[in-house]
């Protein structure tokens, strides 16, 4: 039922999205344009207006999926060369098939601390 509700949450999201920028452009007279625009065309104006308050409500909650993406990544100290090499060095490994236990058993015959190594574990998603 996940998607039924987010769908429903970006359609009412976008649906008020637009009722407050034609109520800026069009000052009382929106409600007015809304009311004609479904009940003088028996309803087949909600076949506009749902699935563009849909597109209206997903192009917000991307947007602010991307905003609150990167302020997270700002927030994030920058990675030294020695972490960046060990994190891109386990993408690696997990890319040629090893599985965590194995990445973690090399690393550590290579002489690399079990904090480094989690650490490391941890910070995948921020080395491209």
């Amino acid at each position: 039922m996940k998607s039924f509700s987010e769908a429903f949450l970006k359609t009412f999201t976008g649906l008020v999205i637009i009722v407050l920028l034609l109520l800026l452009f069009f000052g009382n007279g929106a409600i007015t344009i809304l009311l004609i625009s479904i009940v003088c065309t028996a309803g087949v104006g909600l076949a506009i207006w749902i699935p563009a308050g849909y597109l209206v409500g997903s192009l917000v909650f991307s947007a602010a999926r991307l905003f609150s993406k990167n302020l997270n990544q700002e927030d994030q100290p920058k990675l030294n060369r020695d972490d960046a090499a060990l994190t891109n060095y386990i993408k690696t490994a997990k890319k040629s098939g090893l599985n965590t236990n194995e990445i973690s058993s090399r690393l550590k015959e290579k002489g690399w601390t079990e904090e480094k190594i989690s650490a490391a574990f941890k910070n995948e998603d921020r080395v491209k």
